[in-house]
């Protein structure tokens, strides 16, 4: 099995679940659904091994099927970005929308290389302006 099918196999079973909470694993990887009665917000998990703690999950990205929007910070994209395009890949398997990447910026990346990544997945950037307290 394809490291893209993973992932969309572990979706498929939350979405085709029917439940309002939900969660599927496949290989390394863990789908993790709540469904409100309008949209599926998703957050997808890849288990990674620690010398110290063992095994532990890693937060790889968030996505609103409403919205059709991913949510990532920079850190996400950076230390996970092929598996970012292999839930894109997945999402859009499912033939869901997804149009934008919404991305948590601090400046880590340029504008351009940002507009780069997006392009390459075919979505959209959108940088949310930060809240101020």
């Amino acid at each position: 099995m394809s490291k893209n099918s993973y992932f969309q196999r572990a979706l498929t079973i939350v979405l085709e679940g029917r439940e309002d909470i939900s969660q599927s694993s496949c290989g390394r990887n863990r789908v993790e659904m709540k469904f409100d009665g309008y949209s599926a917000m998703v957050d997808f998990y890849k288990t990674a091994p620690d010398r110290i703690k063992g095994l532990h999950e890693i937060h790889v990205a968030h996505w609103d099927s409403l919205e059709g929007r991913i949510y990532v910070t920079e850190a996400q994209l950076s230390l996970y970005r092929q598996d970012i395009v292999r839930i894109v890949t997945a999402i859009r398997g499912l033939r869901y929308t997804l149009e934008w990447l919404v991305l948590d910026h601090n400046e880590a990346y340029e504008l351009g290389e940002l507009m780069a990544i997006a392009k390459k997945i075919k979505l959209k950037l959108y940088i949310p302006e930060p809240a101020i307290a």
